[in-house]
């Protein structure tokens, strides 16, 4: 048997293509911790109305994640123009306060961990330790600067130079630490001597109570903590009700805390890119010549150099 020769495999057109591009990396700007409540009661509903006046219901966990998503990225339509040049760092806290993402330019990554962001689930995890969540950010701030301080020191330009520091944080509740931690001096740290601690490093604080019930009589004292805590820092105390006040809440400190930063480096990325339409040469394309001959020039003028510096030169 014969066999038969295997076709050529024609080249197929592609809408698909890979280009270099510089992106610009910032070297200074705001450094912004959201510190966010993960405790048991974030499960609780948030009831908001549309446009048309119904009314719907969603726990108020999975539209504190929602709406920061939308600060950290941008959202146009929203008023939100995202924090792009800004190193964030992410911290929730129930009974503990947990580090998720320290401080980065890498939002990706921010916007990956707080879409997995859960409540605790079990009694032992619980807890609204706000004086201790605030004291640890604070705490981290403080060592980010000590090291860039160090570099400075030594020398060195720091990567990214902090101009101001800014924590958010939002939680649904008043300070009530876990009653396990009655003898754990850091976990029941009183919101006072934490807000002290972040007036002394000029840290800004700004604080979001997500639950309405906050305005009652019964929790008057808890309030005025938590708008001691703001004021005292050089931030501000919001109420959100609803999804859209937080929105309108987020966008206030966005434009509270906006900065012009410089960008001073850049980085080759491999950007891939779609392209509607393939291009093709116009059937009447001039064919051009004069490449040609200037190539060969070139070659002639190089050979005569050479032969002028070997051959020649011996004959001579």
């Amino acid at each position: 048997t014969t066999k038969l020769p295997v076709p050529e495999e024609v080249p197929k057109e592609t809408n698909h293509s890979e280009r270099q591009e510089e992106i610009p990396i910032p070297s200074e700007g705001v450094a912004i911790y959201l510190v966010l409540d993960q405790s048991g009661s974030m499960n609780e509903g948030m009831f908001f109305a549309n446009s048309k006046g119904e009314r719907f219901q969603s726990r108020r966990i999975d539209i504190l994640k929602q709406v920061t998503s939308q600060f950290i990225k941008g959202n146009v339509g929203l008023g939100l123009h995202g924090r792009p040049n800004d190193i964030i760092g992410l911290i929730f806290f129930a009974r503990k306060a947990k580090v998720i993402a320290p401080l980065t330019l890498d939002h990706t990554r921010l916007l990956e961990e707080l879409g997995q962001m859960d409540t605790v689930k079990y009694d032992d995890e619980n807890g609204t330790a706000i004086g201790y969540a605030l004291f640890k950010t604070v705490h981290l701030i403080k060592t980010t600067k000590h090291f860039s301080e160090e570099m400075i020191t030594e020398g060195m330009r720091p990567p990214y130079d902090i101009k101001s520091t800014v924590i958010v944080l939002v939680t649904d509740g008043i300070q009530e630490p876990n009653p396990r931690d009655s003898h754990h001096n850091l976990r029941t740290m009183d919101l006072m001597a934490a807000t002290r601690y972040a007036e002394e490093a000029g840290v800004k604080v700004y604080v979001i109570n997500i639950n309405p019930d906050i305005r009652y009589a019964r929790f008057a004292r808890a309030k005025s903590d938590l708008e001691h805590i703001a004021k005292a820092t050089g931030g501000r105390f919001f109420i959100a009700d609803n999804p859209k006040a937080l929105t309108d809440i987020y966008r206030e400190i966005d434009i509270l805390e906006k900065d012009i930063l410089p960008v001073d480096k850049t980085i080759q990325a491999n950007v891939e890119e779609d392209i509607l339409a393939t291009f093709k040469e116009p059937e009447n394309a001039r064919f051009l010549l004069y490449p040609y001959f200037i190539g060969f020039g070139l070659c002639f003028l190089a050979l005569s150099i050479i032969a002028e510096n070997t051959i020649l030169r011996r004959v001579v």
